[in-house]
């Protein structure tokens, strides 16, 4: 499963939940579940890294997208806002405002949505990978291109762009 987090520095309820989805990479990040947490300051990495490093989130990588586009294709409402999607690309899940993520019932949710595509694909969820023609989210020199969603409103993210991995 991957954890698509949109969050922003100014936003207080985002900062509230980045120590859980920290824990939650930290914890399960090598059972299947995947935390992209993609910042949506203006200033991009120039804000959002020296925040990331004050407050000691060391177990998420740092992923930036200034512009919005990405945000804007992905239906969001507003911050923060999260979108799971199982090993197929497909959108399971999507939360907006702030949630525990190291809560026990939405561990096991999540757990449930990586165990499933662990044994459909016999290996734990690889984000990089393209699955079936679908790419969840297509990784190059440091960026990150799109994915697709196919569970609520069926539509092709058109790529956005670019999002940068600052880590």
């Amino acid at each position: 499963a991957v954890v698509l987090n949109f969050w922003a520095t100014w936003c207080a309820p985002c900062v509230k939940e980045m120590p859980t989805l920290d824990a939650l990479q930290a914890q399960f990040g090598d059972k299947g579940i995947q935390v992209l947490a993609i910042s949506q300051d203006r200033e991009g990495a120039l804000v959002a890294k020296p925040f990331k490093d004050k407050n000691g989130w060391n177990s998420l990588a740092l992923y930036t997208e200034a512009a919005g586009k990405f945000q804007r294709d992905a239906d969001l409402n507003g911050l923060p806002t999260t979108i799971i999607l199982n090993k197929a690309g497909q959108e399971v899940g999507r939360v907006e405002g702030e949630v525990n993520w190291t809560s026990p019932e939405v561990e096991q949710k999540l757990l449930a949505i990586a165990q499933i595509a662990m044994m459909r694909q016999g290996r734990f969820a690889d984000i990089d990978s393209q699955h079936t023609g679908t790419r969840i989210i297509k990784h190059k020199d440091g960026h990150l291109i799109g994915a697709t969603r196919a569970i609520r409103m069926p539509r092709r993210w058109p790529g956005s762009g670019p999002i940068r991995c600052s880590d």
